[in-house]
């Protein structure tokens, strides 16, 4: 054996000695195990950690930098100046850190509802494989005031499903719902209800006369779960609800995509309503819900507490 042979096989011997393996060295190694890849899952809604703690005061959970915190001074300083009945929740999906002010205050829903129906009414549907080209028919106990434009139709027109929900999504109308509550009934929403714990949502009519922020806030994280579905009645309602007309809390925003539905009253049971889903590299919810017509005063409020969650908060 050459010298320089026999060298090599001392000093591996002496290598193996000292590191205590007893064994030669393979040739060519294992490429190791790639770490386990660990799925985040979306966390519940904590409804007793969002949920107000005094009224008309403004409660927080999770932790602020300074300047959120300064953020939020200007929020609470906006809500003690306002006289009127409000509510409002700020809630990032994931749960982190958020405040809200009088979240479980009833408030008559008007149009929001409308987000909560058909998001029953789609997986009631995915369900039973029913057909969205399916035609329904515009009758004369469907006919209702207010917005939308189906009620200027013929009766006997018929429309999709697809179309309506569409309709009662992105322009609200309301003859659009009120032939799919006459085709699909109540029953399947307000036991989906039921089993969100969202009790406040239920109707025997159109609306619901008690809604509350904090059940929204369940509604919309149970929203965006089903756009990530992917399917062909999620696809349908997330194009409806997003850059749809009549939002309230982000009507300038332009940098970031925003789904959201709103409802407005007058009269005995006056409403200023808007819940949005903001499309954000953390996207987050914020429902704002009043007692009020929603005139200058009112839609000032609420803008400006809108624009500060919007551009500065998150």
């Amino acid at each position: 054996m050459k010298l320089d042979a026999l060298l090599e096989l001392i000093l591996a011997i002496a290598l193996l000695i000292e590191s205590g393996t007893g064994a030669l060295p393979a040739e060519n190694t294992a490429e190791p195990e790639p770490a386990a890849v660990v799925e985040y899952v979306l966390p519940e809604v904590d409804r007793d950690m969002i949920r107000s703690r005094e009224r008309n005061t403004l409660h927080t959970w999770g932790e602020f930098t300074p300047e959120q915190q300064e953020d939020l001074d200007k929020i609470s300083e906006i809500l003690a100046g306002y006289e009127k009945p409000i509510s409002v929740i700020a809630y990032p999906l994931d749960g982190e850190n958020g405040f809200s002010y009088n979240s479980r205050s009833e408030y008559f829903s008007a149009c929001t509802i409308k987000a909560a129906y058909i998001l029953s009414l789609c997986k009631y549907l995915e369900q039973e494989n029913y057909d969205p080209a399916t035609l329904l028919t515009y009758k004369e106990e469907h006919y209702f005031e207010g917005s939308g434009k189906i009620r200027y139709s013929e009766f006997g027109t018929q429309y999709s499903v697809e179309y309506l929900i569409n309709q009662a999504l992105s322009i609200s109308d309301n003859v659009a719902y009120r032939i799919l509550l006459d085709n699909f009934g109540r029953t399947i929403h307000n036991d989906y209800m039921d089993e969100l714990g969202c009790r406040h949502l239920k109707t025997n009519n159109m609306w619901a006369p008690y809604a509350t922020a904090e059940d929204f806030i369940v509604i919309w994280r149970e929203l965006y779960l089903y756009f990530q579905t992917d399917t062909a009645y999620s696809r349908l309602y997330k194009r409806s609800c997003t850059g749809s007309a009549s939002n309230y809390l982000a009507s300038d925003m332009k940098e970031w995509p925003c789904s959201h539905k709103s409802g407005h009253n007058y009269g005995s049971n006056p409403c200023y309503n808007d819940v949005i889903l903001v499309w954000k590299d953390r996207p987050y919810i914020l429902a704002v819900f009043t007692a009020s017509e929603g005139d200058k005063q009112d839609r000032t409020v609420v803008k400006g507490i809108a624009d500060i969650v919007n551009y500065s908060l998150y």
